[in-house]
């Protein structure tokens, strides 16, 4: 019933003018990428979607191709959305690589209104 409900969220959001980056965010196994993977499957907007997990390049030129990517889709079809699963594992990776960079990721966790 849960996963129903902000997978229901989620879509409703996803329809809305966006202005912001939304981030679903939550505790380990939970079905966070579940809820992405229903609302990917009905979606009529193109979309690029990736997971961070096994990331082998840096987490830079990686964001890059992803948004080349999500360019490519906006020019085709005037819009795209992008979704990134476990970004939070660019941020571990890149720690330490990008010294004197004053840009910093830092996933922060978010309750449930912040879907």
């Amino acid at each position: 019933m849960e996963r129903t409900r902000y997978t229901e969220m989620l879509r409703s959001r996803i329809r809305e003018k966006r202005r912001f980056i939304q981030v679903l965010a939550g505790p380990r196994k939970v079905g966070k990428s579940t809820i992405i993977a229903d609302v990917l499957s009905t979606l009529k907007i193109p979309y690029v979607s990736e997971s961070a997990d096994n990331v082998t390049v840096s987490g830079e030129a990686w964001l890059k191709s992803i948004w080349d990517r999500a360019r490519i889709l906006v020019k085709q079809y005037g819009e795209a959305l992008v979704v990134i699963d476990e970004i939070q594992k660019i941020a571990q990776k890149d720690r330490g690589e990008r010294e004197g960079c004053p840009v910093r990721f830092i996933p922060a966790p978010f309750d449930e209104g912040a879907l």
